[in-house]
């Protein structure tokens, strides 16, 4: 199989590599993306990433308020307040 590479940011890229480990160019290219893959593998989602965070959310008791156009104008509020945003 032939991979022909036509960009000279990544030709120069793939020369460096292999020079700084004293590989070929084939053995630099396979490494470099052998590694991208393998970071690609372990990724995680955001949803699978947030998991924790949701579950701690979802554990909170409902408390049956709305947030409504007025709940959030009372947190803009420029008058006297208590201290507590009202």
């Amino acid at each position: 199989m032939i991979l022909h590479v036509r960009d000279e940011k990544a030709d120069e890229l793939a020369r460096e590599l292999a020079g700084r480990r004293g590989i070929s160019l084939t053995e630099a290219v396979r490494e470099a993306l052998e590694a991208a893959v393998a970071r690609e593998r372990v990724k995680e989602s955001l949803w699978d990433r947030t998991a924790d965070l949701r579950k701690t959310v979802a554990s909170y008791p409902l408390t049956g308020h709305v947030a409504d156009k007025a709940f959030y104008d009372s947190l803009y509020d420029e008058g006297p307040t208590d201290g507590h945003g009202g």
